[in-house]
């Protein structure tokens, strides 16, 4: 199945589009290495955020506390990758992410 466009993400999930392999480098300087195979992290941007997650506990509807185009590090696990157009995406949820950060890419 080919996908052309994602109209919406389940509960709470986020679409991100994972960085290329090459390492970055913070306003502040910190240099974030992406060479995805050594590291236990991942860098990406927030494509598309998914509509709010009901919390039973509270019975109502959490936002999502991330926004689109976001720069995030997160973990590579409980994700599933999809093509867009022949483009890598990860469907990620909020708990596997790290931090997020600005690059000066901005």
């Amino acid at each position: 199945m080919k996908i052309k466009e994602v109209i919406d993400v389940n509960e709470g999930r986020l679409l991100v589009l994972p960085d290329e392999q090459s390492d970055l480098k913070t306003d502040s300087g910190i240099t974030i290495e992406t060479n995805q195979e050594s590291l236990p992290h991942r860098t990406g941007t927030i494509v598309k955020v998914g509509f709010p997650l009901y919390h039973p506990g509270i019975m109502e509807l959490v936002p999502n506390r991330y926004k689109e185009g976001e720069r995030i590090a997160y973990e590579p696990r409980q994700m599933v990758e999809i093509k867009l157009d022949g483009v890598e995406h990860q469907i990620i949820q909020p708990g596997v992410i790290l931090f997020s950060f600005k690059d000066g890419k901005d």
